[in-house]
């Protein structure tokens, strides 16, 4: 589903990514006032990530030129997986790096592990 909505000459359009898209990156084309045009979504982009089509937005009545279109993306998060593409998440799980301070700024992570203990990094300053 693709919202569209409008402020001042800015036309801004709400689209959504696969699960798949978003994590390995792709092209999508997505609509304009006048044709589908494409643009390429990076590896790891995050729901909310904004893109800008310059000059494909609403044309100015009493002037020249366009506004501008953007383009928010939203990740569809799937609510049913086959057996199958509930292992292979299972096993992406499994693989995945953990860093238990990543999140904490004062205290910078010293050590990483993956999801079966296994030393993945270690801080070099210590």
């Amino acid at each position: 589903m693709t919202f569209l909505f409008a402020q001042a000459m800015t036309l801004s359009v709400v689209f959504p990514i696969s699960f798949v898209q978003a994590t390995l990156g792709g092209t999508i084309a997505v609509p304009t006032l006048e044709e589908s045009e494409k643009i390429k979504i990076p590896r790891g982009t995050q729901t909310g990530r904004t893109f800008r089509l310059k000059g494909k937005g609403i044309p100015r009545l009493q002037g020249y030129g366009r506004g501008d279109q953007i383009i928010e993306v939203f990740v569809q998060i799937p609510t049913e997986l086959t057996r199958k593409q509930e292992e292979l998440l299972r096993e992406f799980e499994k693989a995945q790096i953990v860093c238990p301070n990543q999140y904490r700024v004062a205290i910078p992570s010293t050590i990483c592990l993956n999801r079966t203990n296994q030393t993945i990094w270690r801080n070099k300053y210590e």
